[in-house]
């Protein structure tokens, strides 16, 4: 466990290497005593580490091999976790149509299993994917569906994304007083979260 620690705490650190060597010595040591669980938290926290450095195709794998340890053994949250992150990672990378089929996977799971904030997540990742396929009704409908449920539960960074994501789509469809009236309700979340990078991007 403590190689593993030492990894996120480079990872904290924006330390890459020291994190990866970190990381891929616990799995050495989960695969030799057979800890499918210890296994599956390197997985992820590799996920992330690719995540932050915008290295999206290597989290892809990562997240995976999460997916296939919550299948194995039969943890549900794993394998919603594991279907958002791979949702967004496609996301990232600009391929909304493999976002949508995965993130459609967490909400379900979301859905059947009362996870909040994986159905908040996932339906603004939907918002965004429809978005930029230019469905903008649908994108319209999932970003709804977010604030709804991210107001329900008190995920307030949620809300604030799906806020920004009605702020863009009103915007593509040229309606600009209901794109500032998002943009406006953005700001107000954003200083409620104090997300510095949040309002950076309505700006």
């Amino acid at each position: 466990a403590t190689l593993r620690q030492l990894g996120v705490l480079y990872t904290h650190r924006a330390e890459e290497l020291k994190a990866l060597d970190y990381f891929h010595e616990a799995i050495k040591e989960g695969e030799k005593a057979g800890d499918q669980k210890f296994l599956a938290s390197i997985y992820n926290n590799l996920g992330i580490l690719y995540m932050n450095t915008g290295q999206f195709e290597k989290a892809i794998p990562e997240y995976r091999k999460l997916l296939e340890s919550g299948i194995k053994e039969n943890i549900v949250l794993y394998q919603a976790f594991a279907y958002n992150n791979i949702g967004q990672s496609y996301l990232n990378l600009d391929m909304p149509d493999s976002s949508i089929y995965y993130n459609e996977k967490s909400v379900a799971l979301g859905v059947k299993n009362n996870f909040g904030q994986i159905i908040s997540v996932g339906y603004t990742n939907l918002g965004v994917a429809y978005d930029k396929l230019k469905e903008f009704a649908r994108a319209k409908e999932y970003f709804v569906l977010a604030m709804k449920k991210g107001n329900e539960i008190g995920d307030i960074t949620s809300v604030a994304n799906a806020t920004q994501g009605m702020a863009e789509v009103h915007l593509f469809m040229k309606e600009y007083r209901i794109s500032v009236k998002y943009c406006e309700e953005g700001l107000v979340l954003a200083e409620r979260i104090s997300s510095m990078q949040f309002k950076k991007e309505i700006y």
